[in-house]
């Protein structure tokens, strides 16, 4: 049995709070919201804070309210929220991808930002502590080691598996960050970068506060390639949004998830959609153009290669189905 080890818990009640002791804690500090993916590394030693700053106290941290035309989504909100908000109805992607996650179970515990700022995953350091040290330790967790997945690597490839991720993008969302600085917002794909060991780009201390979409008409899908029908994170995730003006594609985008650190926004791609009414040769182009985009490499659920041609038919049934080309 894997055991939690001794930890210090402390409860903010605001996120100026919660800012501060994550900052004064630095590297031996971690955020707990659901704490679904947090607990099990704690137990397997993948992570090892000394402090835990507990979320559930903060006032205002969740719930999904509506503004004018746009929609903000508290980072403590549940998971299983999103499905049961009339709010939401609209941004199918976002809906298809929160339904994918995990069980119900871990659903109704899991939270927005922490599946936003879930930990990037490898088949290497997805084991236990005593497994990783008895085969030598990774670029994840040592700097000085070697890289398991990609052999002669300077970066680590683990990658960003969040479902939410390439859907919120796909939809243009942004993010409401708190920190000792005080508030700012950015394009939800800005707080990514492609370095598995250090996925994110925020500031000590920073914290996920809120997610901010407009609600303009638009259709949009989800699709996630695993080998359970849930529970499994994916091997492939695909958002795509578009919108539709005469007949012809006015905007598109265009993400692929779980085949780098970060989330791949597939820009090429999505440009051969919009701008003409959409075909059958303007779809399969696009889906070449994402394919070029991907690059995984064997460290995750099916071959690197597989999940590489799917991701272009995935993106290809995406397009067809959104189009009506189907």
């Amino acid at each position: 049995m894997l055991r939690l080890p001794k930890i210090c818990i402390v409860s903010p009640l605001s996120l100026a709070e919660a800012a501060r002791l994550l900052a004064e804690a630095g590297p031996e500090g971690a955020a707990f919201a659901g704490g679904t993916d947090l607990v099990p590394k704690l137990k397997r030693r993948q992570l090892r804070p000394r402090t835990l700053v507990d979320l559930s106290r903060v006032k205002g941290f969740s719930g999904v309210k509506r503004r004018g035309d746009r929609v903000v989504i508290g980072a403590g909100t549940r998971i299983e929220d999103l499905l049961e908000s009339p709010v939401l109805a609209s941004l199918t992607a976002l809906r298809e991808a929160a339904a994918c996650v995990a069980t119900p179970q871990i659903r109704s515990s899991a939270t927005v930002g922490g599946n936003l700022a879930l930990d990037t995953r490898c088949s290497f350091y997805d084991q236990s502590g005593s497994w990783r040290e008895a085969s030598g330790f990774c670029l994840k967790t040592d700097q000085e080691a070697p890289c398991r997945a990609a052999v002669g690597s300077e970066r680590c490839f683990a990658v960003a598996s969040g479902d939410l991720q390439p859907a919120l993008i796909a939809l243009g969302a942004n993010v409401r960050i708190v920190g000792l600085a005080g508030e700012r917002e950015a394009a939800l794909e800005s707080i990514y970068q492609d370095t598995g060991a250090r996925f994110l780009r925020l500031a000590p201390g920073e914290l996920i506060a809120a997610v901010e979409l407009d609600l303009s008409p638009r259709l949009s899908t989800y699709r996630k390639l695993r080998r359970r029908g849930s529970f499994d994170f994916a091997a492939l995730g695909v958002a795509v949004s578009l919108q539709m003006k005469g007949g012809v594609v006015s905007a598109c985008r265009i993400v692929l998830g779980a085949l780098a650190s970060s989330p791949i926004i597939a820009d090429e791609a999505a440009a051969l959609m919009a701008g003409g009414k959409p075909t059958l040769e303007r779809v399969s182009a696009a889906a070449s153009a994402a394919v070029r985009r991907a690059r995984p490499v064997a460290n995750a659920d099916f071959p690197a290669a597989y999940r590489r041609r799917m991701a272009g038919v995935f993106v290809a049934r995406a397009l067809r189905e959104l189009t009506g080309l189907a």
